[in-house]
């Protein structure tokens, strides 16, 4: 018995170390297949397979945490990889998917671009970047608190596109969400005072700040909200709402068909979607667009009896300001004959300033027919208040629901611009070079910052640092935030004092100011040329280097070099130096540089200066048929101008090393 014990657990031992190396290698492929972040209320995963890469997909994880039906259950479609939700990017006429190639229906057969960065996860969102010729697209998915639940349970769905080309773009986008509430997959949609069944297509004014889907008021699994208005959102040109084969199969302007329902055709299940366009639109050279939307979780306040009346507003809005929100109601027959006089009305406090009728007459409504009702409203005031909407039918008991909402302060940026380091001069060159310039942007409000930004503008005898770009994009920036923004820069070649000014703006915020300045002490400005032999046994060759020093503003350069010689020196070949290379590209000299007896002419010129306190211009090899020395008799500034045309003083330099 012991004997066989032995081998009966030895067993056991082998087979649980096999299990767990399957469990290991099960989970890394899970984890190698996906890319995901997640909350107790929701999570976001991505496809990070060969077969649709970059697709996404959005589960609830714990959900309403008053409620338990919609925990683990999907917003989107995805499982176990996400595959029929899609971003088309429409350049010039041309259609793209974002992401991989896909084998299957969703956008199969669109043209994909060249992956940049594959989807990872970077600070706290999934970001993958694709590119299209000279489109760069970038993804990228977060999570953010709900307009109305106030909660992390809302997906933020960014969309940046970049011009790295040098011509003009123009450049649409359309993303196609595969709603799943639960395991229903084709709940109606609730936008404003319409309820959608059938194929509908929304823009200008008839969009929405949001719209919501759930299956039943009563006993609703999961509610799902799409916000499209409001903050850093980019409410779309067109709203689609349509069956999921439709947009799968036409990836750009879909052909809806008037009372369609959303079953795919040739099929018997529903199968509703929604599809958000933003529209062509002209991207010039180094300009970026950026489109936002949310999808999530809808907050809906319930109040259950014969009339079911549920209640849905923003969980907190900006105060004091033009910015106009809603409040959305639904109420349904729960009763088995009709309800006639039906009515509902919303009662506010003096805080909040109705722009519509408070009450709203709805006339009869047939056992299970649900009805809506919206509201527009403002904000003066702080704190948090309570509405109230009441729902009425003739000789029915009224049903009423309270909701609040909080007032807060909208986003106020503040703006500290740091004084910059003292430049001192050291052995002739600037200390430091290039300066940091470098400024404090800050939240003192009560909302988030949206698109906040922040721009350098610098002033006569400062420029940007090569390679720098004068904006810098923030983002979100919470209250009571603050973030350090920097940038390099370089002197335009004067000495004094260069001013420069900081702005900062964002969605809500009036764009603000700062300046400052730098004092460039004075330093020696010289083009030197240097004659020396090189050791050859063969001949006797010389290398002459010319560097422009102090010159960084310098963008064209002519100069006459004369040899002190009784005897024509031979050229040998002249190389360019780093004043010809701009933008990793090798430039060519205005006139190819020759000897005319003992003169040679060099003429180049840049589009820009250089902004290098000290510049190779160009390195020059000649030789002589006898062995007495060369020597530079004289060198000739003819031209030296800045990017303007401007003249730049300069002292010339001539050094013979000829022993």
């Amino acid at each position: 018995m012991r004997i066989f014990r032995r081998y009966y657990l030895l067993t056991l031992f082998i087979a649980a170390l096999v299990a767990v190396a399957f469990w290991g290698m099960s989970a890394s492929a899970e984890d190698q297949s996906l890319v995901k972040i997640e909350n107790e209320y929701i999570k976001i995963f991505v496809n990070n397979t060969s077969d649709g890469r970059g697709r996404f997909a959005v589960d609830v994880t714990g959900g309403d945490p008053d409620r338990k039906d919609d925990d683990g259950q999907p917003l989107i479609y995805g499982r176990p990889i996400p595959w029929t939700s899609y971003t088309t990017i429409n350049m010039n006429g041309l259609l793209f998917a974002f992401g991989g190639p896909v084998s299957k229906r969703a956008g199969e057969g669109l043209a994909t671009g060249l992956m940049i960065q594959k989807p990872e996860v970077r600070d706290e969102a999934i970001v993958t970047v694709w590119r299209y010729g000279d489109l760069e697209v970038t993804q990228y998915l977060s999570i953010v608190d709900g307009p109305t639940t106030g909660l992390p349970d809302t997906a933020r769905i960014a969309y940046t596109m970049v011009n790295r080309g040098q011509v003009n773009h123009s450049v649409g986008l359309r993303i196609c969400l595969d709603a799943m509430l639960g395991e229903n997959d084709g709940a109606p949609f609730r936008m404003g005072e319409r309820q959608i069944l059938t194929d509908y297509v929304a823009q200008g004014i008839a969009i929405q700040s949001y719209w919501q889907a759930f299956d039943s008021l009563e006993e609703p699994k999961v509610i799902a909200q799409g916000t499209l208005a409001g903050g850093e959102l980019t409410t779309p040109e067109y709203l689609y709402f349509s069956n999921w084969g439709t947009f799968a199969d036409q990836p750009w302007k879909p052909a809806l068909v008037a009372g369609r329902d959303f079953t795919r055709t040739g099929e018997f299940e529903y199968d509703s979607a929604v599809a958000l366009m933003w529209d062509v639109t002209n991207l010039p050279p180094g300009a970026a667009l950026t489109r936002v939307t949310y999808y999530g979780l809808g907050g809906v306040t319930i109040s259950k009896g014969e009339l079911t009346l549920g209640v849905t507003a923003p969980a907190s809005v900006q105060s004091g300001t033009a910015e106009q929100y809603t409040v959305l109601a639904y109420l349904e027959n729960r009763g088995e004959g009709v309800a006639r006089d039906v009515s509902l009305t919303i009662d506010v406090p003096s805080s909040l300033r109705l722009l519509t009728p408070a009450k709203v007459d709805l006339g009869s409504l047939k056992p299970g027919e649900t009805c809506q009702a919206a509201w527009t409203f403002t904000a003066v005031g702080s704190g948090t208040v309570s509405i109230n909407v009441r729902g009425h039918a003739f000789e029915s008991d009224p049903v009423i629901v309270e909701r609040k909402i909080r007032l807060i302060a909208p986003p106020k940026l503040g703006l500290a611009v740091l004084d910059p380091p003292m430049v001192k001069s050291a052995t002739g060159r600037y200390e430091p070079y290039p300066v940091t310039v470098q400024a404090i942007i800050s939240n003192d409000g009560g909302d988030v910052a949206t698109d906040t930004w922040a721009e350098l503008a610098p002033g006569s005898g400062l420029e940007l640092a090569p390679g720098e770009s004068s904006r810098r994009y923030i983002g979100r920036l919470a209250p009571g935030d603050e973030i350090l923004v920097r940038w390099s820069v370089i002197s335009s070649g004067e000495a004094g004092s260069a001013g420069f000014k900081i702005l900062a703006g964002c969605n809500e915020s009036k764009v603000i100011s700062g300046s400052n300045a730098i004092k460039w002490p004075d330093l020696p400005r010289q083009i030197k040329c240097v004659s020396a032999p090189v050791i050859n046994d063969q001949y006797l060759l010389y290398k002459v280097e010319i560097d422009l020093i102090n010159l960084p503003e310098v963008a064209q350069v002519e100069l006459q070099l004369t040899f002190d010689s009784e005897i024509q020196p031979k050229l040998v070949g002249v190389f360019r130096g780093g004043f010809l290379v701009e933008d990793g590209n090798a430039l060519s000299w205005l006139s190819e540089p020759q000897m005319t007896g003992n003169i040679l002419l060099l003429k180049a010129a840049r589009t820009s200066g250089t902004g290098s306190q000290d510049e190779k211009f160009a390195t020059i090899f000649i030789t002589r048929k006898d062995n007495t020395p060369l020597a530079i008799k004289n060198a000739v500034v003819l031209q030296l101008l800045d990017s303007f045309g401007k003249p730049v003083p300069a002292t010339v330099i001539i050094e013979n090393r000829n022993q």
